[in-house]
């Protein structure tokens, strides 16, 4: 008996050890529980925790979640528009800041690619839902991937942001 318990104690731990949390990853649609289009009183609810820093409703503003380390959150008009990624963030392409943009060209060829508003050598490579509702954005300069941005659209492609 002694054995069976013993046994049945190590295959639990096996499988709770084995059950590492699922790495966050970036979406042109969310951020792990933040949807975007989502007003951001439900977000707060279901993360259970309040944005930083508390912004008036009928703004465009960035804000932050405590469970979520290196990325921001714009709210527009009280809603979750679009998030700009860090460094450390990963996306569903796979490509991240600082990685190779021709490949990222290569393994998407349906990007659209338009000038950056104010670097003549760089440029905006734009991976939109087939919906064309979201997009992933991609800022590249010197053949490098240098910020990535998700959410709906417009807000997605703004260049300065709230601005």
């Amino acid at each position: 008996m002694q054995h069976r318990t013993l046994l049945l104690f190590c295959s639990l731990m096996l499988v709770a050890c084995s059950q590492q949390p699922a790495q966050l990853v970036l979406t042109a649609q969310s951020y792990g529980d933040v949807q975007f289009g989502t007003p951001l009183e439900e977000i707060e609810t279901k993360l259970q925790q309040l944005a930083e820093p508390k912004i008036p409703a009928e703004s465009c503003s960035y804000v932050t979640f405590a469970n979520y380390a290196d990325i921001r959150f714009m709210v527009e008009d009280g809603v979750v528009t679009r998030a700009d990624a860090g460094e450390s963030i990963a996306n569903e392409t796979g490509f991240s800041a600082g990685t190779n943009s021709a490949d990222l060209l290569k393994a998407n060829p349906q990007m659209k690619i338009t000038p950056h508003k104010y670097e003549p050598e760089s440029r905006y490579l734009i991976l939109a839902t087939p919906d064309g509702n979201n997009a992933l954005v991609f800022e590249e300069s010197g053949g490098l991937i240098t910020k990535v941005r998700a959410g709906t659209e417009p807000a997605v492609e703004y260049v300065e942001g709230c601005g």
